[in-house]
C-alpha cells in the first residue's frame, strides 16, 4: 500500500479521521495497524494516510473529534476459599481433581495427617483456591461497584411425608443450604410447599 505519513498531536479515532477524508476506514486501519484501540496518542504520532491525501488531511484536521481515553482492561487472580463438606467415598486426591487443586494445597490449608489423608465424612474442609477478576481502568474513576453472582437452583415441590433431611439427601446437598435459600428458621416444612434446591456443584465462599 503507498502512502504518505503526517505528524499529529491529539487523540482522534481512526474511523473519524476515515470519515473526514472520505476515504476507506478499513484503509486507514490496515495503515496504522500497531493503534491497538484505534485511536491515535496522545503524543505526537506519525499517522499514516492513503498517498496523495495529504492536502485533504490538512484542511479537514480541525474538524476531526479528539477521542476520549480508552478503557483498558486486566484480569488478575483473586484467592478466596471456599468449603467443602467430605461425603461418603470421597479422598483428598479426589476432591483434588474436582476443585483442580493440588493436594498439597488442600493439605496446607486443613488439619489432615499427611500420611494417612484420612477424611471423616460430613468433615468440612476449606479448598483454597483463585478465579480471574477482570477490572476496568478508566480515566476518571467512576465509584464503587458492587459484584454480584448468580446462583444456580432448581425447584422442589414438598410432598406429603417428606422431610428436609430426605429432600437433601435425594438432591445430594447439606440441609443448611436449603434452609438458607429458603429461609428456613427450623427442619418443618409444609406439603405443596415449593422449595428452592442449590445445585450440588455450587460452594461457598469463605470470607
Amino acid at each position: 500500500m503507498n502512502y504518505e505519513t503526517v505528524k499529529v498531536n491529539k487523540m482522534m479515532k481512526l474511523s473519524d479521521v476515515a470519515s473526514q477524508m472520505e476515504v476507506s476506514e478499513n484503509y486507514i486501519n490496515v495503515l496504522n495497524a500497531e493503534l491497538r484501540y484505534k485511536i491515535t496518542p496522545n503524543r505526537e504520532y506519525a499517522m499514516k494516510i492513503p498517498e496523495g491525501s495529504i492536502e485533504k488531511f490538512n484542511l479537514v484536521y480541525s474538524d476531526i473529534p479528539e477521542a476520549e481515553r480508552p478503557s483498558i482492561s486486566y484480569s488478575r487472580p483473586v484467592s478466596r476459599s471456599i468449603k467443602h463438606r467430605v461425603r461418603s467415598g470421597e479422598t483428598v486426591a479426589s476432591i483434588a481433581r474436582r476443585y483442580r487443586v493440588s493436594k498439597q494445597t488442600i493439605f496446607s490449608a486443613n488439619r489432615i495427617n499427611r500420611k494417612t489423608g484420612f477424611l471423616r465424612k460430613g468433615q468440612i474442609i476449606r479448598i483454597p483456591v483463585s478465579r480471574v477478576e477482570t477490572a476496568g481502568v478508566k480515566q476518571k474513576p467512576s465509584g464503587n461497584m458492587t459484584h454480584k453472582t448468580a446462583v444456580s437452583a432448581k425447584t422442589y415441590k414438598v410432598k406429603k411425608g417428606d422431610t428436609l433431611f430426605g429432600i437433601a439427601k435425594r438432591f445430594n446437598v447439606p440441609v443448611v443450604k436449603i434452609k438458607q435459600m429458603n429461609n428456613l428458621k427450623s427442619n418443618a416444612i409444609q406439603s405443596g410447599r415449593t422449595l428452592k434446591i442449590p445445585s450440588n456443584h455450587e460452594v461457598e465462599g469463605i470470607s
